[in-house]
């Protein structure tokens, strides 16, 4: 609700200082990155306030929501939190075709191998999508699953939002 911007980042610059929040850049595509602020517990004990904080990071919450929103308008059905083998995905969806893509959203590379291997166990899906909210992940998890890129697809945030990746999913790409 704050107009002036200079404003906005001295007020956004002492809330970090001071311990009260946590600001996050993620990358939409052109022009300058969202800022999603996201509070630190200090925040909540000084003011009694509960959260009960779900899993991921906020920018990979934030990508998550975006690109559900993304394609769902397409017309592709699109379960939150989805199973396949046992394996929990951020996204689980199902085309027009009613092909199974699985998608995960990578705000670290920790353990985005181990998600694409037990998707990929199952011949039902046609891709296993990973999306890195930052340049330095996307890096690192290109060339890590450089070897085997069959049924994966790995990319940015800002290229997964385009959707041109949706028309092709037959078989290795980078975006």
């Amino acid at each position: 609700g704050i107009r002036s911007a200079a404003v906005q980042g001295s007020i956004m610059r002492r809330l970090v200082s001071d311990g009260y929040i946590k600001v996050w850049s993620l990358s939409m595509g052109r022009g300058r990155p969202w800022s999603l602020v996201e509070p630190n517990q200090k925040a909540f004990d000084e003011y009694g306030v509960k959260w009960k904080k779900s899993r991921g990071s906020l920018p990979a919450r934030a990508a998550t929501f975006f690109l559900r929103k993304k394609l769902t308008g397409i017309g592709w059905q699109v379960i939150l939190e989805g199973m396949v083998n046992g394996k929990q995905v951020d996204l689980l969806c199902r085309d027009a075709d009613g092909r199974l893509i699985t998608v995960e959203i990578a705000h670290s590379d920790g353990h985005e191998m181990h998600n694409a291997l037990a998707c990929l166990e199952s011949d039902e899906v046609l891709a296993h999508v990973v999306v890195c909210t930052t340049k330095k992940v996307y890096d690192v998890l290109r060339d890590r699953f450089s070897e085997d890129r069959s049924r994966v697809v790995v990319m940015t945030l800002a290229s997964a939002l385009k959707l041109d990746w949706t028309n092709g999913l037959d078989g290795p790409k980078d975006r």
